[in-house]
């Protein structure tokens, strides 16, 4: 993420919605918030066996690159947070605002 400046500010694309969708959570069925885009083949509710809600609920606002990390690294390795945010980045499910 080098290319990023962490001070960017970015939010969820504007065609993303927030849905639900039953998962499988401990063994358990259960209704969980998923990432909805034109640029995923369905909704997306974990990567890298980490929930995406609610750390990018927090998108539907602009916040900076650095902070996103830092939101995301509170409950995963660092290393973990950045390649979802590239993950994220580079499908075009962020965007840049500014």
């Amino acid at each position: 993420m080098a290319w990023l400046n962490p001070a960017l500010p970015l939010r969820l694309h504007g065609g993303a919605a927030i849905v639900e969708l039953p998962c499988v959570v401990e063994d358990r069925v259960c209704l969980h918030q998923a990432l909805d885009h034109p640029h995923l083949e369905r909704p997306l509710a974990f990567l890298e066996n980490e929930a995406l809600f609610p750390h990018l609920a927090r998108l539907a606002q602009p916040l900076p690159l650095a902070q996103l990390l830092q939101m995301l690294g509170d409950g995963m390795s660092g290393h973990k947070a950045q390649r979802i945010a590239v993950w994220l980045w580079q499908r075009g499910l962020l965007e840049s605002v500014g």
